[in-house]
C-alpha cells in the first residue's frame, strides 16, 4: 500500500447533529459581524455633518469611507436578495391573476424595473471598485466583477434589452416609460457583448408570455450571481484587510479599532456560557461525559501494482499528531480485503407511485418512471444538477409534486425497438404494419383496464382501447441525416380479443426522408445492427399510467410487414446496355423480336423476403385507334391482337435467373384492352407475380447494380418478350411491303374493254418498337419473429431481425440469430427505487466495501417513515444476480437509515 487515507469527504459526527437551538452560541447578546459593523459606520457616517475652517456644514463624513474597498465588500455581504427574489415572485403570482390590462401592464413595468435595479446594483459595485485606480491590479472585487461582466451578465444585459423592446410593443404602459437608460451603466457592458439591438424597432409578432418566462430566467440568473458574490464576499474582506495594504490612515485606524472590538465583543457574548457553566455545572452539579474512543471511516488508496491486499482486525493506524504532542492512533474494528476498484458512475431509477394523476381506479401502480446519473468530484463527493456538491435521494423520488427548479430527475426512457432489413425503404408511398401476438394470460391487465374506462366513460371497447392507447409512444426510425420523428401513427385494436393480436400502422409519404441502416456516428451508441432501427419510446408526458397496463404483455410473435408503392429507383439494361428511364425508353430494343428481354434491377427488394411483387408501367407510344394492335396490324395477316403480347418474369439468385424451365415460367399480358372497342390502355400492370416461382433468397450484403454481366449473382428481375413468335412483326415489315406494292401496281390493257381492277392490297405499317414513360415496382415484404418457446424453430437464424429493450441507461438485445432471451413487450421495473453502483478496476472473486455517507438530518425523517427493504444484487451477462446472505458480510447503513459501511463478497 502507498498510503492510508482519511476519507475524502468530512464524514459526520455526533456533535454535526447537535440541535442547534441549544447550542449556546445560537443567541449572542452582540450577534454583528465585521461586515456588519463596516456597514453601520458606513450608514452612520452619513448623519454626521462635516464642519469647515468657517465652521459651516459642508457636506458628510460618508465620503471618508465610501470609497474604500473593504466598505465597498461589506455592502455586497448586506446586499437582500432574499427580499428581492420574494417581492418578484409575488409580482408573477399578481401578474398572473390579474384580469385587467391596465393592471397586468402596471405589474410588468414593476417587473421589469426590479430586474432592472439587479443590474444597477451590480453596475455600481462595479464601479465603485475601480475608484482606486493606481492599484486596480491587486483589486480582488474589481477582478472578480469584470471578468463577469464580460464573459456572461453583459450578455444577460443584452437580452434583458431585447425584451424590454419587444414588450414595449405589446404594453402601453411599458411603453411610455423611459426604462433603459444604457447610458447610466459603465462601458464594459457594451463592450464585452455585442452591439446592443435598436431601442426604436418596431416588432409587433411577440409572445408575451414567453417573454415573461425569459425574463424570469434573467432575473434568476442575476439574482443567482448576486448570491454568489454575497457567498465569496467574507472571504474576499478577509483577504483585503490581510494582503491588500492600500488603506487610507483614517481607514486603517478604524479597521484597527474593530479588530480590537472583536475581543471584548467575545467577551461580551461567553456572558451566556458563564451562566450555563454556574447553574449546571456549580448549581446541580453535572459532569461532563468521559471521553470516549472517536471513531471515523477510513478510505484505503492502492498503488498500482496491489490488486488486492488482506488487512488483518485491530491493525493499528497512525493519524498523525495533536496540538499537545500526542499520537492519535486509530484500530481497525474488522477484518477487510483492500483492492483496487473505484467507483466510478450512481445511475438512479424512481418508480413513481402517484394515485392523484391518472386514469382509472385500478391500475394506478406506476404514474411515471424517473431516471437521474449522479455525478461524482475528484473527493468522491456527488453534485447536484447544477454541478455543486450535495446530498440526492439514494433511490429517487417522484417529480409530479415538485416545481421545476426543485427536480432533479427527468422522465426515464422506457420502450422497445425494431431492427430489420426488410425496414429498408428508401422511397415511394410506404406502410409499415407491426401484428404484435400476445399470450392471452399478459392481456389480462390491459383488457381490464380497457373495461373499466369504457364503463366509466359510457365508450365501445374500440374507442376505450384507443383513449388509453392514443399518443403513448414517441417514435423515432434512422434515416441519412439522424433520426426521424413519427408523428403520423395508429395503433389498431384487435378485431377479436381471444386472438391478442395488436397492431401497429405507420405510413411515409413520398417527402419523408429514407429509411436507412443504422450508423453510431450519426445516431449515437447503442445499437449492434447496421439495418434501419425503429425506436418506440413510452411517453408518459401525454399518457399517464401507461406502464401499469402494458408492462405483463408477453410476446408471442411479431411481424413486421411492408407494403411499397412507385417505387422508381431502378436499374434497368437490355441486350444493348443500361437504359436511362428518367426519359420515354425502348425496353426490348429497337426491334424487338421474340425473346427480346430487359431486366429491372433493385437492391432494396432483395435484401427482403418478398412476399407480392408488380410491376406498373406507362407506355408513351401505343396505337390510340379502336381496335388496338388488331387494327395496327391488320395488314400483317397473323391475326396479332392485344392479347397476344406475352412476357415471363424470372429472377437472377445465386448466377442464375429462375426458374429455368421455361415451362415454369410465369406468363403475363403485357398490354391491357380498355373498353368495348378494344382500346389500348397506355397503362398496364404485371401483378400477382408467384414469388415462389421465382425462388427469391434475401441477400444482407450490398448488391452490385451499376453493371449487369455474368458474374451478377443476384438483384435483377428479368421481363421476357414470349409471344407472338414475330415478336413485333419487325422481320416480317420489308417482305411484306414489298409484296403490297407489287400487288398495287396498275396492270397494263390488254384489249379493247377495260380489264377488271383487283382490289388493292394495305400496306402494312412500321413495326412499333413499344417506349415505356414510367415503370415502378410495388411489393410486399414481411418477417416474422417468433417469442414462444415452443415454436423458436419457426425463426430463420441467418435473418438480421433484432428486439431491444430501451432502458434508461442504454438498450439490451433481448432477441438476436432467433433466440429470444426475454419475451416481454417492455422491460420490467417491479420495484420502488433502483441504485446502480458502477465499478472500476474490478478484479473477481473481490471483497467490496462501499461507504455511504447520509446528510446530517435524515435520522430525523428516517424515524417517521417506514424502514425501506434493500435488495443488493450484481449484474453479469446482462442478468442481475442477488446477493446471498452470506455474501452479505456487514451492513452498516442499516436499509440507509444512518451513514456506515456495506460489505460485499
Amino acid at each position: 500500500m502507498n498510503r492510508l487515507d482519511t476519507l475524502k469527504s468530512n464524514g459526520s459526527s455526533v456533535l454535526n447533529r447537535y440541535n442547534k437551538y441549544l447550542h449556546k452560541d445560537f443567541i449572542r447578546i452582540d450577534e454583528r459581524s465585521l461586515s456588519d459593523l463596516l456597514n453601520f459606520i458606513k450608514d452612520f457616517s452619513a448623519n454626521i455633518q462635516f464642519v469647515n475652517n468657517d465652521n459651516k456644514p459642508e457636506g458628510d463624513w460618508s465620503n471618508f469611507f465610501n470609497q474604500n474597498l473593504a466598505f465597498q465588500i461589506a455592502s455586497i455581504v448586506s446586499f437582500d436578495t432574499h427580499s428581492l427574489n420574494q417581492k418578484y415572485k409575488k409580482g408573477e403570482i399578481i401578474f398572473k391573476n390579474a384580469s385587467a390590462t391596465d393592471d397586468r401592464d402596471k405589474q410588468l413595468l414593476e417587473q421589469l424595473k426590479l430586474i432592472l435595479n439587479l443590474f444597477q446594483s451590480i453596475n455600481q459595485w462595479y464601479i465603485k471598485s475601480k475608484i482606486d485606480v493606481v492599484y486596480l491590479s491587486e483589486n480582488i472585487l474589481f477582478k472578480q466583477l469584470s471578468n463577469s461582466i464580460r464573459t456572461i451578465l453583459s450578455q444577460q444585459l443584452r437580452e434583458f434589452v431585447r425584451l424590454v423592446q419587444e414588450i414595449k410593443t405589446q404594453s402601453k404602459i411599458v411603453h411610455d416609460s423611459e426604462l433603459v437608460d444604457l447610458d447610466l451603466f459603465d462601458k464594459i457592458w457594451s463592450e464585452s457583448s455585442d452591439e446592443f439591438i435598436d431601442m426604436d424597432k418596431d416588432d409587433t409578432d411577440v409572445d408575451l408570455n414567453k417573454e415573461i418566462k425569459e425574463l424570469s430566467v434573467i432575473f434568476n440568473s442575476m439574482l443567482g450571481f448576486a448570491n454568489y458574490m454575497k457567498s465569496v464576499a467574507p472571504k474576499l474582506l478577509e483577504d483585503v484587510l490581510t494582503h491588500y495594504p492600500y488603506h487610507p490612515p483614517h481607514v486603517s485606524l478604524m479597521i484597527a479599532f474593530l479588530k480590537g472590538y472583536e475581543h471584548t465583543q467575545k467577551d461580551i457574548n461567553n456572558i451566556l456560557t458563564k451562566q450555563l457553566n454556574y447553574f449546571y455545572l456549580d448549581l446541580l452539579g453535572q459532569k461532563s461525559r468521559q471521553a470516549i474512543p472517536d471513531q471515523v471511516f477510513i478510505t484505503f488508496e492502492a498503488s498500482d501494482h496491489i490488486v488486492k491486499y488482506d488487512l488483518p482486525q485491530e491493525t493499528l493506524l497512525y493519524a498523525g499528531i495533536d496540538d499537545e504532542g500526542f499520537e492519535y492512533t486509530y484500530r481497525t474494528d474488522h477484518a477487510i480485503e483492500l483492492n483496487s476498484a473505484q467507483v466510478s458512475d450512481l445511475k438512479l431509477i424512481h418508480v413513481a407511485q402517484n394515485g392523484i394523476i391518472g386514469l382509472g381506479n385500478t391500475f394506478k401502480s406506476v404514474s411515471n418512471i424517473f431516471q437521474r446519473e449522479v455525478m461524482l468530484n475528484d473527493e468522491g463527493k456527488t453534485l447536484d444538477i447544477s454541478s455543486n456538491p450535495g446530498a440526492f435521494d439514494p433511490f429517487g423520488k417522484d417529480q409530479s409534486d415538485l416545481s421545476l427548479k426543485d427536480r432533479d430527475m427527468e422522465q426515464a426512457r422506457i420502450g422497445f425497438a425494431l431492427s430489420s432489413p426488410v425496414l429498408i425503404l428508401k422511397e415511394g408511398l410506404r406502410l409499415v404494419t407491426l401484428n404484435y401476438k400476445f399470450s392471452l394470460k399478459s392481456l389480462s391487465a390491459l383488457i381490464s383496464f380497457i373495461e373499466e374506462i369504457s364503463l366509466e366513460e359510457g365508450l365501445s371497447a374500440d374507442a376505450g382501447f384507443k383513449k388509453i392507447t392514443s399518443n403513448i409512444f414517441d417514435i423515432r426510425v434512422t434515416t441519412l441525416e439522424g433520426w426521424f420523428d413519427v408523428t403520423a401513427y395508429e395503433i389498431v385494436p384487435p378485431k377479436n380479443w381471444v386472438s391478442g393480436e395488436i397492431q401497429f400502422q405507420m405510413a411515409f409519404d413520398r417527402g419523408d426522408p429514407e429509411i436507412l441502416g443504422y450508423d453510431p456516428e450519426v445516431h449515437g451508441e447503442g445499437y449492434s445492427t447496421e439495418w434501419p432501427v425503429f425506436e418506440f419510446k413510452l411517453s408518459s408526458e401525454r399518457a399517464m399510467y401507461a406502464y401499469s397496463f402494458i408492462k405483463e404483455l408477453v410476446i408471442e410473435t411479431c411481424e413486421i410487414r411492408v407494403d411499397v408503392a412507385e417505387l422508381k429507383n431502378l436499374s434497368v439494361f437490355n441486350d444493348l446496355g443500361n437504359l436511362d428511364i428518367t426519359v420515354p425508353f425502348f425496353p426490348f430494343g429497337y426491334a424487338p423480336e421474340s425473346g427480346a428481354y430487359f431486366l429491372i434491377g433493385n437492391e432494396e427488394i432483395f435484401q427482403k423476403n418478398i412476399t407480392e411483387l408488380a410491376i406498373d408501367i406507362k407506355w408513351h407510344n401505343l396505337p390510340k385507334k379502336p381496335g388496338g394492335f388488331k387494327t395496327y396490324y391488320e395488314a400483317y395477316n397473323n391475326d396479332i391482337t392485344n392479347e397476344s403480347f406475352k412476357v415471363g418474369i424470372t429472377c437472377l439468385t445465386d448466377f442464375q435467373f429462375r426458374p429455368s424451365e421455361l415451362d415454369s415460367v410465369q406468363n403475363f399480358d403485357l398490354f391491357k384492352s380498355l373498353g368495348d372497342e378494344d382500346r389500348l390502355d397506355n397503362q398496364s400492370s404485371l401483378d400477382d407475380v408467384n414469388i415462389d416461382k421465382l425462388k427469391m433468397k434475401p441477400i444482407y450484403d450490398d448488391i452490385e447494380l451499376e453493371n449487369f454481366d455474368n458474374r451478377s449473382k443476384t438483384g435483377f428481375f428479368k421481363i421476357e418478350l414470349l409471344g407472338p413468335e414475330d415478336g413485333f412483326g419487325f422481320g416480317l415489315y420489308s417482305e411484306l411491303y414489298a409484296n403490297a406494292l407489287m400487288e398495287n401496281v396498275p396492270q397494263p390493257k390488254a384489249g379493247i374493254f377495260p380489264a377488271k381492277e383487283k382490289p388493292k392490297v394495305p400496306i402494312p405499317k412500321e413495326p412499333l418498337a413499344p417506349q415505356i414513360r414510367e415503370m415502378t415496382l410495388k411489393y410486399s415484404a414481411r418477417t416474422l419473429i417468433t417469442l414462444d418457446q415452443n415454436k423458436l424453430s419457426d425463426n430463420i437464424k441467418t435473418n438480421k431481425d433484432q428486439i431491444y429493450h430501451l432502458h434508461p441507461f442504454g438498450n439490451f438485445l433481448i432477441f438476436d440469430e432467433g433466440l429470444p432471451s426475454q419475451n416481454h413487450w417492455f422491460p420490467q421495473f417491479n420495484k420502488e427505487g433502483y441504485l446502480m453502483i458502477g465499478l472500476d478496476d474490478l478484479h473477481v472473486p473481490v471483497e467490496l466495501s462501499l461507504y455511504f455517507e447520509l446528510e446530517d438530518n435524515i435520522q430525523n425523517e428516517i424515524d417517521q417513515v417506514e424502514i425501506p427493504s434493500i435488495k443488493w444484487s450484481y449484474l453479469i451477462d446482462n442478468e442481475w444476480i442477488s446477493f446471498s446472505k452470506n455474501e452479505i458480510i456487514k451492513d452498516g447503513t442499516h436499509n440507509f437509515t444512518t451513514s456506515g459501511i456495506v460489505q460485499l463478497r
